[in-house]
């Protein structure tokens, strides 16, 4: 068991002479002046830890400081030094075999803020990109899969220049054998058209489109002639902002003839649809009103001409059901001058 030093022990370990306790005092006076406080502080604090014998506590702070006001260094200390002037040397040695000077390096850094700064200037000049928020993206998919049914696949759109579009395909069950498969747009809505004044009262300023393929369309496939559907969606979906227009029922678009949008076809152009004046296909949005869904229907050259030349209404009236689902070898429509003109 340890043994407690009595009061006798403490007062022999602690007698010194009086010259012994002025020199002590002086240094102590030096230690506490400037930089050598935290130095003295060090000094008491390995002095009293010692070595766990019953050494003179006053003679080692003596010793101690006295290492200290004679400049005579710690082992770590010079250790310190040493390691720091190795550090400053190797970044002088590094410094000067760099081929970059220091006046390169600030001109580096220049053009790298100068480009920022460009890179700033443009993206405030670039329109926002129109997106649904998500909870309106929810309210579309639900929609979407309410009138056209489960989504199989979603195609990410991969342009940003305007819109974010999606593209779904949907695909019948197995149970619907003979049943056809749809692409529909998702974030197009998401753009307000222009629409002329005497049709606003309409609600056509926001739309979605939609295409019906054969069930045994591969759009899965990375051959262009298979694909091609989902490319033109893309690309229809885009044209009201790019020609800052509109698109409603019944207006033809003309694909550009050095172009071919609809590679394996003869296909020229396309009609834009409401199934059947059904309402159901109509969104309601919170914030932004109503959505409209548009078929998109495939139409030869010949079909284009003669609704130009009589009305697309007229069109429809001699084209049978089953050419609203896209083939790639679909019969041209029999057509025939009508008695009367319709208007669409």
């Amino acid at each position: 068991m340890a043994k407690l030093a009595s009061n006798h022990d403490c007062k022999q370990q602690t007698n010194v002479s009086e010259q012994e306790m002025l020199a002590q005092g002086e240094l102590l006076g030096k230690a506490m002046q400037g930089m050598l406080k935290d130095a003295f502080a060090e000094a008491v604090v390995n002095a009293a830890l010692g070595d766990g014998k019953e050494a003179d506590i006053n003679q080692n702070i003596h010793s101690k400081l006295q290492a200290l006001l004679t400049g005579q260094a710690s082992k770590e200390q010079t250790a310190a030094k040493e390691e720091a002037q190795v550090s400053k040397s190797e970044q002088v040695l590094e410094q000067a075999l760099d081929p970059a000077t220091a006046q390169e390096q600030e001109q580096a850094q220049a053009q790298e803020q100068d480009k920022s700064a460009q890179i700033a200037e443009i993206k405030k000049h670039l329109p926002n990109l129109e997106l649904y928020t998500q909870v309106q993206l929810k309210a579309v998919k639900e929609h979407i899969e309410q009138c056209f049914g489960p989504i199989y696949l979603q195609v990410e759109d991969s342009q940003t220049d305007h819109i974010k579009c999606d593209i779904d395909i949907i695909k019948p069950s197995e149970n619907q054998e003979g049943a056809c498969q749809y692409l529909v747009t998702k974030g197009m809505g998401a753009h307000k058209m222009p629409v002329p004044d005497e049709f606003k009262a309409l609600n056509l300023d926001r739309a979605e489109l939609y295409l019906a393929l054969a069930s045994d369309w591969n759009l899965e496939s990375e051959e262009e002639q298979e694909n091609w559907p989902i490319t033109l969606l893309s690309v229809l979906s885009r044209l009201p902002f790019v020609y800052d227009s509109w698109m409603a029922q019944g207006h033809i678009i003309s694909f550009p003839q050095d172009e071919d949008y609809a590679p394996g076809t003869n296909y020229a152009g396309a009609i834009l649809l409401n199934p059947a004046q059904d309402s159901s296909y109509g969104l309601e949005l919170d914030n932004l009103g109503h959505i409209n869904f548009y078929q998109v229907v495939l139409l030869y050259q010949e079909e284009i001409d003669y609704a130009e030349q009589y009305s697309a209404r007229t069109l429809m009236k001699l084209m049978d059901k089953s050419a609203y689902v896209c083939s790639k070898d679909r019969a041209l429509t029999k057509l025939r001058k009508p008695k009367h003109k319709v208007a669409l």
